[in-house]
């Protein structure tokens, strides 16, 4: 695979950025920190015929019960109370601040950019063994 990638250092509101097009563009927790509406029409502009956009999410906006997993509910309340006790109310990430919380909404701005769907697809990790 040598010469098939490159790393590239920007923030997303500067794509295209003489990039190219793509078959997939993928979010991993990232999307709430840009400007959204910005973003998603010119990646849908960076998407080939039939290419897909991968918006990777921990369901902590979304706070909804995934029907048919073999694990109890993720206790939202719990892990909101255990961040705000040690963390503050102010909700931070890296080095900045959210200071009116994570917004939602993020498949109407995806759909708003012309993006059809969403297909869901939903999957639980298992902790890492403990390092002896």
């Amino acid at each position: 695979m040598a010469g098939k990638a490159r790393w590239i250092r920007a923030r997303a509101e500067e794509l295209p950025a003489d990039l190219g097009t793509f078959t997939v563009a993928t979010f991993g927790q990232s999307f709430h920190w840009m400007d959204r509406e910005r973003v998603a029409a010119t990646v849908m502009d960076m998407l080939r015929p039939g290419g897909v956009l991968v918006h990777v999410s921990n369901l902590e906006i979304e706070k909804r019960a995934v029907d048919g997993l073999p694990y109890p509910a993720v206790p939202h309340a719990a892990v909101g109370e255990l961040i705000r006790d040690y963390l503050g109310p102010v909700r931070r990430a890296g080095q900045g601040v959210l200071t009116q919380g994570i917004p939602g909404a993020e498949a109407e701005v995806f759909t708003g950019a012309g993006f059809s769907g969403p297909g869901h697809r939903f999957a639980r990790t298992a902790a890492a063994p403990a390092t002896p």
